[in-house]
């Protein structure tokens, strides 16, 4: 028993020795980092909250959350390269999850109430109507501003119109993510 009291207590009273080593007594410290898919998207989608959203069923909340960041899902889910897809967690599992497939998914058939900010008194005007046009457009009209378009195609789309095949780009699902833009107030001139 004198073995055991002076074994808890150390030499002399003292408080036991720590024999793993300093680090022992650190509390853990966590960080949190941007996933690999997310930090990739040149567009800046949340990949993974769109993805949650879709698995819970939430088809309409996963396109509020595509389109905070990007006017154009269904565009994006047909044309875009996929570096989500290139740094997905799963791949080494059992593949990457395809990202486009749902992003396209999502653009076609969901429905969203843009929120738009308080009008603005100044007017933007913005020379054509591609993909870059349409989406300063979009995020300007978020903001409140007065936004028009000047295109000089008969069209609006640019080359996601006149350089994607329509095989590859259905011309409603283009139409469709600019009637989205349009819905905002943005008027256009042809």
């Amino acid at each position: 028993e004198e073995r055991g009291s002076s074994f808890l207590s150390g030499a002399g009273g003292a408080p036991p020795a720590i024999r793993t080593g300093s680090w022992a007594t650190e509390q853990p410290k966590r960080r949190q980092y941007v996933p690999p898919c997310n930090h990739v998207c040149p567009a800046g989608n949340d990949v993974q909250g769109f993805l949650k959203a879709l698995a819970d069923e939430r088809v309409d909340q996963a396109l509020g959350i595509l389109l905070e960041t990007t006017p154009l899902p269904s565009v994006c889910g047909r044309v875009c390269p996929g570096f989500c897809m290139m740094q997905c967690n799963r791949s080494e599992m059992e593949g990457p999850v395809n990202v486009r497939a749902l992003e396209r998914y999502v653009g076609d058939h969901g429905k969203a109430a843009l929120e738009k900010a308080a009008s603005r008194p100044e007017r933007i005007a913005i020379i054509g109507g591609g993909p870059a046009g349409l989406s300063g457009a979009y995020q300007l009209a978020r903001l409140g501003y007065r936004v028009t378009i000047f295109e000089a195609g008969a069209e609006l789309g640019g080359l996601m119109r006149t350089g994607i095949p329509t095989y590859r780009l259905p011309r409603e699902a283009l139409d469709r993510d600019i009637e989205r833009v349009l819905a905002l107030g943005v008027e256009t001139v042809f």
